[in-house]
């Protein structure tokens, strides 16, 4: 007997288990403001209870619709992030790589990225989640938000939505993220291959949970497997970037080699011994700006961009809500050399 696959469930289908016509489906399904949010909730409810999926025939073509010459302003994806401690609205060098990736790659398929500043002028999740809904605006990149974040409410059943990294700790959403055990493993190597066995690590608190605790995790294990026999140098972890408390133990423990975060440590052991002679100096988050240092490239770029990919592809399976299994996608790392590690 030949085998015979389900039939896909219809728009009417759909409809009929929500207890709505399908135009109103279809309506709901392209989050047409016209429908309200209640109607959009059974819509989606109904419509993975089906396991209803968009015809891909179909889907190809509004795409190369969408594409054409003469079409309509591109759809909108979100990019939300927040005010930062320090740069304030315009954000961490790490961040605008971030978007600047994710805004490319949201133009190479079809979409347009906008920002909003969550804290900047009136801008609050309220706020945010109204004007999505009032320009239907579907997909949501959430970029890393302030340190005293980690909860984040918008109207998760009309969105499909992506965190980068792990700031954003509830809801739990699909993430993109860099691979923070591989890089600093790579730093580690590095500085291993230009002689250098005595790590020591600086963070300031509650960075270490924005990349799910995998630098203490991997350094103290990476430590205990170079050194079994060893007592561990003891990671530096203070409140706040403070100059005398890492003078204090820097002469203490000796590391011939400091791995950071802030790259103001630099000139701070610029003063405590020579660079790289006695102490090499690796940073965690190299960035173009900071020149001839060495450290992590975390390729923040190729993390925007497979964010966007993350979401883009949600939007086109009317995938929205809090995913029951979410998926976290990593990026690799890169070393950028520099004159802050030389071999010894």
């Amino acid at each position: 007997m030949p085998e015979h696959s389900s039939p896909r469930p219809t728009l009417r289908a759909v409809g009929a288990l929500a207890g709505v016509s399908h135009a109103t489906v279809s309506l709901a399904l392209r989050n047409d403001p016209r429908i309200s949010p209640a109607t959009k909730r059974k819509v989606f409810a109904a419509a993975r209870r089906l396991g209803y999926r968009p015809d891909p025939h179909l889907a190809e073509l509004m795409d190369l619709l969408r594409r054409g010459r003469g079409r309509a302003a591109p759809p909108v994806i979100a990019y939300v992030g927040s005010v930062h401690r320090v740069y304030g609205a315009q954000d961490s060098p790490m961040a605008r790589r971030l978007f600047r990736g994710a805004e490319a790659r949201a133009k190479e398929l079809g979409y347009r990225l906008e920002r909003f500043v969550l804290g900047s002028g009136d801008l609050t999740e309220k706020r945010l989640g109204a004007i999505l809904r009032a320009r239907n605006i579907r997909g949501v990149l959430i970029g890393p938000l302030a340190d005293d974040a980690g909860r984040i409410q918008l109207d998760w059943d009309l969105l499909s939505a992506v965190a980068v990294g792990f700031s954003v700790r509830e809801p739990r959403l699909h993430r993109v993220a860099n691979h923070a055990s591989h890089s600093l493993r790579l730093a580690l190597d590095q500085l291993r291959a230009h002689g250098r066995t005595r790590w020591g690590i600086y963070l300031r608190e509650g960075l270490d949970a924005r990349v799910d605790h995998a630098w203490i995790s991997t350094f103290l294990h990476s430590w205990q497997t170079q050194h079994p026999h060893a007592p561990v140098l003891p990671p530096l972890i203070t409140p706040r970037w403070e100059r005398s408390e890492f003078q204090t133990w820097f002469l203490r423990h000796r590391p011939d080699a400091v791995v950071t975060i802030q790259l103001n440590v630099l000139g701070w052991l610029q003063t405590l011994a020579r660079v790289p002679a006695d102490v090499a100096f690796a940073h965690l988050d190299w960035a173009p700006e900071m020149g001839d240092v060495a450290g992590i490239d975390q390729q923040s770029e190729r993390v925007g961009a497979a964010g966007i990919e993350q979401v883009a592809a949600q939007l086109s399976k009317h995938e929205v809500g809090i995913p029951a299994a979410p998926k976290t996608i990593y990026i690799g790392s890169a070393w950028h050399p520099g004159a802050t590690v030389a071999a010894v």
